[in-house]
């Protein structure tokens, strides 16, 4: 199906020919000082492929008008059959029709032919409910932990003098894979393909390798000379220090176990004020072993945003289809850059 024909309303998947139209509604209708309104290059890069854009569209029939966006991150390049992360998702001011971004949630596996549709960011107080009344879909938070081995001076984040990580001692090293290619020989991706939420090749060397703002690290977990993990993450300066963002994991959830040893050079040899890592579906056991913390809300603040920095807390709701799956930070659109030079960018 090409489209879905409501009384007022067609939703459809967005074309090139939409590219500024799409881009004019965002700066009318969201934040005309959005990224991809001063930047439509990196929207470009983000959402545009193979003579589509990754998105549904919602046209006023009588006017011709663009009222509904919903943007979408396809975890393969095909639509068909993968599974997706939504990402922003607006139904316009001038928009008379009831429920009209419900539906537009409704007729995403229908236009696209994908296999799950699960989203990071969302506000459990409106888009969570909405997606709580869709039968397939569950709503849930990720849980946010780091990593500290004390710091002079903690001025990025507030974490308590006496907080320490205490990792079991691990036998992994951390190999870095700089290049999409030594990422490929070094690490079976395909062996997760039948894993929800799976990401192949093609999506991990555009979102992470060839990102034109942010640069990220890949580093491998190896155990008895074979990667059988990869963390990918970020790094930030700020007022001086500096602290390390992981944003995605791949592969086997054991690995993460052996870490300990592995993390706490890692953080000693690139003086890291902390290390933190949201994520959703990992055993909490292999994180405790690996150093990690659960970040207590009442006497820690671990900040999410940086673009501009707000030193406060930030739960990262969620929906997804699936029960068994990982969800992390870098999924959708929660570590995209929301300034034209932002923190962590490529020199």
């Amino acid at each position: 199906m090409t489209s879905v024909d409501m009384k007022t309303y067609i939703i459809r998947l967005a074309e090139d020919a939409d590219f500024h139209p799409i881009i004019d509604f965002l700066k009318r209708e969201w934040n005309p000082q959005h990224i991809y309104v001063k930047n439509p290059d990196f929207f470009r890069y983000e959402h545009c492929i193979d003579g589509r854009i990754n998105a549904l569209i919602a046209i006023e029939k009588e006017t011709g008008e663009l009222h509904g966006v919903m943007l979408m991150y396809p975890l393969q390049r095909e639509l068909n059959g993968c599974d997706i992360f939504g990402g922003l998702w607006k139904v316009s001011s001038a928009c008379k029709t009831p429920m009209l971004g419900y539906k537009m949630v409704q007729s995403v596996k229908e236009l696209t032919g994908v296999k799950g549709h699960s989203g990071v960011g969302i506000n459990p107080s409106t888009a969570g409910v909405i997606f709580r009344r869709i039968k397939e879909q569950h709503v849930g938070c990720l849980n946010h932990y780091y990593l500290t081995y004390g710091c002079r001076e903690y001025r990025i984040a507030d974490i308590p003098d006496n907080i320490r990580s205490h990792p079991a001692a691990g036998k992994a090293k951390f190999k870095m894979l700089e290049t999409p290619e030594q990422f490929k020989t070094s690490f079976n991706l395909d062996q997760y393909r039948s894993c929800p939420n799976f990401k192949d090749f093609w999506y991990i060397k555009k979102r992470y390798f060839e990102h034109p703002i942010y640069k990220y690290i890949a580093f491998g977990i190896q155990l008895d000379t074979k990667i059988r993990g990869v963390f990918i993450a970020r790094e930030i300066s700020l007022f001086g220090n500096k602290i390390l963002r992981i944003v995605d994991f791949l592969g086997d959830d054991c690995s993460i176990s052996e870490c300990g040893d592995a993390f706490h050079e890692l953080i000693l040899n690139n003086f890291y004020e902390y290390v933190d890592f949201y994520e959703y579906g990992l055993p909490d056991s292999y994180l405790l072993k690996a150093g990690f913390i659960l970040k207590d809300e009442s006497n820690t603040i671990i900040p999410n945003y940086f673009e501009p920095y707000i030193k406060k807390n930030i739960e990262l709701w969620f929906h997804t289809p699936y029960q068994d799956t990982r969800i992390f930070k870098g999924d959708g659109d929660q570590d995209r850059p929301n300034m034209i030079s932002g923190a962590g960018e490529k020199s």
